[in-house]
């Protein structure tokens, strides 16, 4: 049917990577395959505080009545099958309007980001490839396409051709791969296929559409993939470049490597954001400000 299951939608700025500080509209899109429950937590430390969430889920009316987590994945209500209530499915048409309404009819001035939960579930990614089909038009009118994936997906043969033939726009891949203290086994959360498919496309999008695309600074000239690691101390950074090893991504080849500071809370952001900052540098990373953090705190957005 043409509907799609999203969990949030709303304008903000882009808080993370290549397009930080950019006008974007968020759709989140609702189910992850990986649940992210030892963020915030010593090592082997269970979360009890999603799960005591879920124990009382029937007091809470919608999204943006559950309370924040500082524990496990901070996008829980569209990461968690328990939360499915809260996403309703929409049509294609109603999405699109709520786009349009969004950027107030100003699509060329703002970036559209599909986001989740996991974007690239292959039910989720033939859900989308239909809604662009069907509202082709409406999609090049904006800036940029990113997808914020956790990059354990592969793309489907239906996605690739149609980001490389019938997108043209620039598609970005924002990547954020999960490391030991997501509290998710090495072989849910290293997937190398997964991020050979995603350099595939970028490579079959670049080579069928070149575009060149003017943003506020500088120029978005190409379609590019990068990843994007929550990193505190130098071991998390030791092991954020031997992931993107294991995943058999170079950064001199493929795209650049960010570092964001881990923060479930402002405080706890603001106390690592310098010493990963120092990192960056050291081993010839970009850093990556969590620029929402810094503005917005955190909240959920409406």
């Amino acid at each position: 049917s043409d509907t799609i299951r999203i969990s949030e939608k709303f304008l903000s700025n882009q808080g993370e990577g290549y397009r930080t500080g950019v006008k974007s509209i968020f759709v989140r899109m609702f189910l992850c395959n990986l649940k992210c429950p030892g963020f915030g937590l010593c090592k082997g430390e269970e979360n009890t505080e999603i799960p005591a969430i879920i124990e009382k889920i029937d007091q809470y009316k919608n999204y943006f009545e559950l309370p924040l987590s500082k524990t496990g994945c901070d996008s829980y209500p569209s990461s968690w099958g328990e939360f499915k209530q809260f996403s309703p499915e929409i049509s294609f048409e109603q999405l699109a309007d709520s786009l349009i309404e969004l950027c107030n009819d100003d699509c060329e001035h703002t970036d559209l980001v599909i986001t989740g939960g996991e974007p690239l579930l292959k039910p989720t990614q033939k859900k989308l490839v239909m809604f662009f089909e069907q509202h082709r038009d409406l999609i090049n009118r904006f800036q940029c396409l990113t997808f914020e994936t956790n990059g354990t997906q592969i793309i489907t043969e239906e996605m690739q051709n149609w980001l490389a033939i019938r997108c043209k726009i620039p598609v970005i891949f924002s990547i954020s791969p999960k490391l030991e203290c997501s509290g998710e086994p090495a072989k849910k959360r290293v997937v190398p296929a997964a991020i050979q498919s995603i350099k595939q496309t970028v490579t079959q999008v670049r080579d069928d559409n070149s575009v060149v695309h003017k943003k506020r600074a500088g120029i978005l000239s190409d379609s590019l993939m990068y990843l994007k690691y929550v990193v505190k101390d130098e071991n998390d950074v030791k092991e954020a470049l031997d992931n993107a090893n294991q995943l058999g991504f170079e950064k001199d080849v493929d795209g650049d490597i960010y570092l964001m500071p881990v923060g479930g809370t402002f405080e706890e952001y603001m106390r690592n954001q310098q010493p990963v900052a120092d990192l960056a540098i050291k081993y010839n990373c970009v850093f990556c400000i969590r620029e929402h953090v810094c503005v917005y705190r955190n909240q959920w957005m409406k």
